[in-house]
């Protein structure tokens, strides 16, 4: 019979969609008296439709005679069947076939195949967590591993390496195209950039970050645009020639970069004086120590601070370098890391001859600890840690050396003893005197860790910071007669050595605080301004000068985005708005003295600075007048403010958003380095170049590869 030989065709798999079966004149099918191999498959659900089972799919037959009928009889059915016909040849015009034969069909044991989704899926997975977790190309061959695939998945396929890489090449074009389209759409957008050296000084590369505003949410994002090859010579010239060339590649002009932040290390100020000067070579200033590492380096003993004449050249270097900056960034508005530069004054504190011999001896101290494993051991055993050493790419490592040698005071004279150390013990009055390090120097470190944050907005915390360290340093001056130090037999140790650092203070940050200098910059006054706690303690002249400052940023923000510049004007602020501020999140408070005594203005009353920005100027009026809520602090972070009361202040917020998009130091370019230092070390010291470059880009941008799956 037909419906047999029909079944007998499914088996074989050469039977299509639809199993057609004889029938009478009114349309109804027959079921057959006869058996065969493929009646397992035939299920009768009734006299009329006849089905096929085939794993758990159902198949109607239909007749292939008076279709009239059958279509009067099951009306709803044939429109599924007419249906489903138009989709089998959309399906054969596109693929060239109609569906898997029953012999084609996977089985249990048979590995996906290269175009499946579960393929696709596997791989691009496999892919994101070699990038994630710095791992080598290799271990993905590795039988261990592909056993340890086979057992969440007996499918899953083996991935080979080059396949891996070409799936890698894949995730980084999808992350850049996915940057680009952020990117774009951005307003201002500010950077951040230093070089580094790999381990063995096989190469060096420069890493170049960015921070702007997304359009879409109003979030701040930071991203990393390149970590690029740099070959030596590192002259000045070959620096802003790469950091241009990266910006072309990216489709960012200068009149869209609000600020660049550069490292004051002696790479980078050496390679911007040779290029104002001549065209020198330059040493490759040591990377910083990433955090797992961190352990290994205190753990040297052989890693002394710099020398006086080092300290005195770069001191003398930094000061060349911010006299000329401004002649070699003229498409840029540069600004120094804050960081770096708040650790040179601290470096002014290693070479007073009051402290060094001192700091010398504690060197050798933590040094005879660190050699003898059973000193070091009684010392764990006794006081559950070890001492650690400075280093002079660490900072502030010496007052963490300081603080864990206080903190281990009592255990470490009972160890010198009981170990029969061939070191000589602190005196009491040597004591006394790390106590007062770390009165002087806890204000610096305490501020240095706020200052390395990346989720934060932060360069509206410079000036408020600068304050508290002067202020901080005023009253240090009489930090000897705190201490008492004369019931000990000693002169004024700490008298000089105060005086210095404040001298310093006011030669490294007069561009911050002193609107007299002529390298003063006023956005960090603007920043300071934006932040609705800290503007009620301003005084009328600072806010009248972060007005002026924010109009001729608004300005240049209209001429280099006319389009986010349309679109702010375009939103409507005719609704009643209510000023609305995100709950302050509980952190680390670092408490500001200098505020101390000082009461907050309310809603003061200042003049429109400049014409011809009634718009801009209206909506500064309405924040002038606009006072923090109880529960806002310094701590608050006021990119929630400007998220929040965008619809109230159109203009202002999107300009707010791009100003306090900049950060205050390089440190995010130091954990890009950290990133890269992993991705080539241990077995894959090799991995260089473009590939170096690729792998760092795809880790340190993986945010947008999880956006891309979202979607």
């Amino acid at each position: 019979m037909v419906l047999t030989f029909g079944l007998l065709v499914v088996c074989m798999g050469l039977m299509p969609t639809h199993v057609y079966g004889d029938g009478d004149c009114d349309g109804n099918i027959k079921k057959p008296a006869c058996c065969c191999v493929g009646w397992p498959l035939y299920r009768c659900d009734s006299d009329i439709w006849p089905t096929v089972n085939i794993y758990g799919a159902v198949i109607y037959g239909h007749g292939y005679k008076h279709n009239a009928k059958i279509m009067e009889t099951h009306v709803e059915e044939f429109k599924d069947y007419t249906k489903q016909e138009e989709q089998r040849k959309r399906v054969k015009e596109k693929t060239g076939s109609i569906q898997t034969t029953l012999t084609a069909f996977p089985k249990s044991g048979d590995s996906y195949r290269p175009g499946e989704p579960r393929y696709n899926l596997i791989l691009r997975e496999t892919a994101l967590l070699i990038a994630e977790t710095t791992a080598p190309f290799s271990y993905v061959e590795q039988k261990r591993f592909r056993k340890y695939s086979k057992t969440l998945d007996p499918r899953c396929p083996n991935i080979g390496r080059k396949r891996l890489m070409t799936e890698m090449n894949g995730v980084w074009s999808d992350i850049r195209a996915k940057m680009q389209s952020e990117l774009d759409g951005a307003g201002l957008i500010a950077l951040s950039t230093d070089i580094w050296t790999k381990k063995g000084m096989t190469e060096s590369f420069l890493g170049l970050n960015a921070h702007y505003v997304d359009a879409a949410t109003r979030e701040t994002r930071s991203c990393t645009l390149a970590c690029r090859s740099f070959p030596s010579p590192h002259t000045a010239e070959k620096v802003y020639v790469l950091v241009k060339e990266i910006l072309d590649e990216w489709k960012i002009s200068p009149d869209r970069i609000i600020a660049i932040l550069t490292d004051n290390g002696s790479n980078m100020v050496c390679a911007f004086k040779n290029f104002i000067s001549a065209k020198l070579t330059i040493r490759d200033e040591e990377e910083f120590p990433s955090e797992e590492t961190d352990e290994m380096y205190m753990l040297s003993t052989s890693d002394p601070l710099l020398d006086d004449a080092a300290v005195d050249n770069d001191s003398q270097q930094f000061l060349d370098f911010e006299d000329n900056e401004d002649r070699l960034y003229t498409d840029y508005n540069r600004h120094p890391c804050f960081i770096h530069t708040l650790q040179l004054v601290v470096r002014i504190f290693e070479k007073a001859v009051e402290v060094k011999p001192l700091m010398k001896k504690v060197r050798f101290l933590v040094s005879a600890f660190n050699k003898s494993a059973n000193a070091t051991t009684a010392l764990i055993r006794t006081g559950k840690r070890k001492l650690i050493c400075d280093v002079s790419t660490r900072w502030n490592s010496t007052l963490l050396m300081v603080r864990r040698l206080l903190e281990l005071k009592d255990c470490v004279r009972k160890v010198i003893v009981d170990a029969n150390l061939k070191v000589s013990d602190l005196s009491p009055l040597e004591w006394k005197i790390l106590e007062g390090v770390d009165l002087l120097l806890g204000k610096f470190d305490t501020i240095t860790d706020k200052m390395s944050s990346e989720k934060s907005a932060t360069i509206h915390m410079i000036l408020p910071y600068v304050k508290e360290i002067n202020y901080h340093l005023e009253n240090q001056s009489a930090l000897d007669v705190y201490l008492d130090l004369n019931s000990y037999g000693a002169e004024l140790v700490f008298a000089e050595v105060v005086a210095k650092m404040k001298e310093q203070m006011a030669a490294r940050f007069a561009y911050v605080v002193d609107a007299a200098d002529s390298k003063y910059k006023a956005i960090y006054l603007a920043a300071n301004f934006l932040h609705v706690w800290f503007k009620d303690y301003l005084t009328v002249q600072e806010i009248k000068a972060a007005r002026d400052e924010l109009t001729r940023l608004f300005l240049v923000r209209q001429k280099a985005c006319p389009n986010t510049a349309e679109e702010s004007l375009a939103v409507t602020t005719s609704a009643e708005t209510e000023i609305s501020s995100a709950p302050l999140k509980k952190t680390k408070i670092c408490e500001l003295s200098y505020l101390t005594g000082i009461t907050p203005r309310c809603a003061p009353n200042v003049a429109e600075s400049l014409s011809g920005t009634a718009l801009l100027s209206k909506e500064l009026d309405t924040y002038c007048s606009v006072s923090a809520s109880s529960d806002i602090n310094h701590e608050y972070d006021p990119r929630m403010y400007w998220m929040q009361n965008g619809a109230l202040f159109p203009l202002l917020s999107l300009l707010a958003l791009d100003i306090l998009a900049i950060g205050s130091s390089t440190a995010d370019v130091e954990r890009l380095f950290s990133a890269a230092g992993h991705t080539s070390s241990g077995r894959r010291n090799r991995v260089s170049g473009s590939r170096l470059e690729m792998q760092v880009f795809v880790k340190k941008n993986m945010r947008y590869i999880e956006s891309l799956s979202d979607e």
